[in-house]
């Protein structure tokens, strides 16, 4: 991390973004040859891939959070339809839907982080089940209590570096309502009511609690 941090001051602000399939990406976070060499990836049978929209606390393991929610909808241009080629990482909405088209495969599991904020413990729960662990009720609690948000934070020093006040900012559910408008919030409805209202993951990201 400490080395791309290193390689940033390196480049220009034109170098550190770049398109590939026309979507921009950053290049210090995701090197294209990353991208290139997923076009050949072969997953093994036993293999466990986490997939989530980048800054949302998302191959069989999917996490995903609200779109409102997330600390990435401070930006919100990402998330609105008409913009998302003017930011890294494409639309969320693209990204959403494409798992929607997922609810139903046995090997694929989503997650929210508002789920996993209200109850931590039954998500260890039922995602040791999903991967057939069977884990003691102490066993369980161990893992929750390692995986709190608090419990990562203080942690991010050692994993993460200087990064790690980044990464790791507050963890909250309705955050977004320090940093959006009144008219982005408007827009930001109006995104989720176009693409994923009516949808089974528009109904488990609870847009309606979380976001308005």
């Amino acid at each position: 991390m400490q080395s791309r941090m290193q390689l940033a001051n390196q480049i220009s602000d034109e170098e550190k973004l770049y398109r590939h399939n026309g979507v921009l990406y950053p290049r210090i976070m995701c090197p294209e040859d990353n991208l290139k060499a997923l076009e050949n990836f072969q997953a093994r049978e036993d293999d466990v891939v986490l997939v989530a929209y980048p800054k949302c606390a998302r191959g069989s393991d999917s996490v995903s959070q609200a779109p409102g929610d997330s600390p990435a909808s401070r930006q919100h241009p990402r998330f609105l339809p008409g913009k998302e080629n003017k930011v890294s990482w494409g639309s969320y909405f693209d990204h959403a839907l494409a798992w929607e088209k997922k609810m139903d495969d046995p090997d694929v599991m989503i997650v929210t982080y508002e789920e996993l904020k209200q109850d931590l413990s039954d998500g260890v729960r039922q995602i040791s089940g999903f991967f057939g662990f069977g884990l003691t009720e102490a066993q369980v609690q161990q893992i929750a209590d390692e995986s709190t948000f608090s419990a990562m934070k203080q942690s991010a020093a050692d994993s993460h570096g200087n990064m790690g006040n980044v990464i790791f900012r507050k963890g909250e559910v309705g955050d977004w309502r320090n940093h959006f408008t009144p008219e982005q919030s408007r827009e930001m409805d109006d995104a989720f009511a176009k693409h994923l209202a009516g949808t089974r993951l528009g109904e488990k990201l609870n847009y309606r609690l979380h976001c308005q």
